[in-house]
């Protein structure tokens, strides 16, 4: 829910802004966000037209063409879009979108962010240290954990569709 609201929040500034306030507003977002490590503004056609990644230096050769992409396509009909967790260097993320509203309620664009998963990881890791009976998890809609504990379980893609709990 905080990582959906930091990204709605870019919805009533960023139609407004000029073309340098508008890179200087999604640098800052990604940067106060802790859990972002990519974030970018799509626009109505479903381009990337601004994108910042905390590590890597993003040239406008390198801007993508989302338009048939789910974090497009569902975000623009529906208004948001989760994604499935994935992950990379060994780092689970998942992707996160929202609409982007202009004047008038027109439709501007929708603004992607990939998202670190490991708050999720504090999360369960949190609920599961206040209680010595049981264990908090969070796992995908086959079954599968994203959110452990213990993070190897997370990396394993441990089933756990059996359990009754998870049924």
């Amino acid at each position: 829910v905080s990582q959906f609201s930091i990204l709605q929040s870019i919805e009533t500034v960023y139609p407004v802004l000029s073309a340098p306030q508008r890179q200087d507003l999604i640098e800052q977002v990604l940067f106060l966000s802790g859990a972002f490590s990519d974030l970018a503004i799509l626009n109505a056609e479903g381009k990337e037209v601004l994108r910042k990644n905390r590590i890597e230096v993003i040239k406008p050769g390198d801007l993508r063409d989302l338009s048939k992409a789910d974090q497009f396509t569902v975000a623009r009909d529906t208004g948001a879009y989760i994604g499935p967790l994935y992950i990379i260097g060994g780092k689970p993320y998942f992707t996160l979108a929202v609409v982007l509203r202009g004047a008038e309620a027109s439709f501007f664009g929708v603004a992607v962010a990939e998202v670190d998963a490991r708050i999720m990881q504090d999360v369960v890791t949190r609920i599961s240290a206040v209680g010595t009976s049981g264990r908090a998890y969070i796992v995908n809609e086959r079954g599968i954990v994203v959110a452990h504990p213990d993070i190897s379980a997370v990396l394993a893609g441990v089933d756990l569709s059996s359990l009754p709990a998870v049924q």
